[in-house]
């Protein structure tokens, strides 16, 4: 299944280089760069943020360019090894039928006709193998060919490309949330991420609010398991960011009007690690709607002035009631008047 084209675009795109290795059948050096898919961002290489269990099934765009230009039909061909040092590169390696370290990657879509670019899209089964999306973590090189026929085994084709990819596709540990939060117009959701979770890729936020005692059960969590996986429709906020230990939710994605309070539900988080895979669900505490005001709103208040007038009158900077002004400069001199005072007075 190939995302769509929005859908590919949405986080960024992701190219990463590769040395290549000079083919004799392309006459300049080729080049091949992963284009933008799924949650994929910025510039980091997939040796460090490998494939996760999520590109199992999806397809992967991988764009060759400086092929060799021909009316005939030519093919990509493909062969992995778990080391760039494999010898993939020489054609008795990959044709030896006792060889192991090389191994033939089945392609579709690899055949192109008159064409120095062509687009291949690979899964993660396909590049790895079906074994290595069930909870494992690998390395492998890929040795690409330009070639007449697929797959390819004789002596006459050189390397075309070599690059090297990751995948992990076990999640990881679920974090834990420090303790029941609250909140007016954002609520903070703050958790200690396990140890396994890398440099991490995200978070995102589940809401029940039925929970915490609300309508549906007064149970705490509610739909919500701690060590489950979570509902997908219980999802209010996402976040793909790289080392982040807490996330600030809109009310609004709970379903909080502004300045209306009193509403609370349970709220429960899973972290991504490097390769995207989202763990199982952290404990489960409650979210209360509360109203949220600092020292200088509630000092204008308790003198029964609007923010507007307190501020216009006391400048934002001035303490003292209403009925007398007294600035702070005033207070500091008067301070320290009175602190030399009481110095001679000791001294005497």
């Amino acid at each position: 299944m190939t995302r769509s084209l929005a859908s590919l675009c949405s986080f960024g795109a992701l190219f990463c280089g590769w040395a290549l290795l000079a083919p004799s059948v392309v006459s300049a050096q080729p080049t091949a760069t992963f284009q933008p898919f799924g949650d994929r961002m910025g510039t980091i290489a997939f040796t460090t943020q490998p494939l996760g269990l999520a590109e199992c099934d999806i397809e992967i765009p991988i764009r060759f360019t400086m092929l060799t230009t021909s009316l005939t039909t030519r093919y990509l061909d493909m062969w992995s090894a778990t080391s760039a040092t494999a010898g993939c590169q020489t054609g008795m390696t990959r044709s030896s039928s006792t060889s192991i370290a090389c191994a033939s990657v089945p392609l579709t879509g690899n055949a192109f006709t008159n064409a120095i670019q062509h687009d291949l899209n690979v899964t993660g089964v396909q590049l790895f193998g079906a074994d290595a999306c069930t909870g494992l973590t690998t390395t492998k090189t890929f040795f690409v060919f330009d070639t007449v026929s697929a797959p390819d085994t004789s002596t006459t084709f050189t390397t075309y490309a070599t690059f090297t990819i990751s995948i992990d596709s076990q999640a990881p540990s679920p974090p834990t949330i420090a303790g029941d939060v609250a909140g007016d117009t954002t609520v903070s959701v703050t958790w200690t991420n396990p140890s396994d979770i890398g440099t991490q890729g995200g978070v995102a936020v589940y809401f029940d609010p039925g929970g915490c005692g609300g309508a549906t059960d007064g149970g705490v969590g509610g739909a919500l398991v701690a060590g489950t996986v979570p509902p997908a429709s219980l999802l209010v906020y996402q976040q793909h960011s790289q080392s982040i230990t807490s996330a600030s939710v809109p009310a609004a994605s709970l379903g909080w009007p502004a300045a209306t309070y009193g509403q609370r539900g349970a709220i429960a988080v899973t972290v991504l690690d490097n390769a995207f895979n989202p763990s199982l669900l952290s404990n489960v505490v409650c979210a209360d709607h509360v109203s949220v005001t600092g020292f200088w709103n509630q000092y204008c208040a308790d003198h029964g002035l609007s923010l507007a007038d307190c501020t216009a009158r006391y400048r934002g900077c001035s303490v003292g009631l209403p009925s007398r002004r007294t600035d702070l400069t005033m207070i500091a001199a008067l301070a320290a008047i009175m602190g030399v005072l009481f110095v001679r007075r000791r001294a005497r």
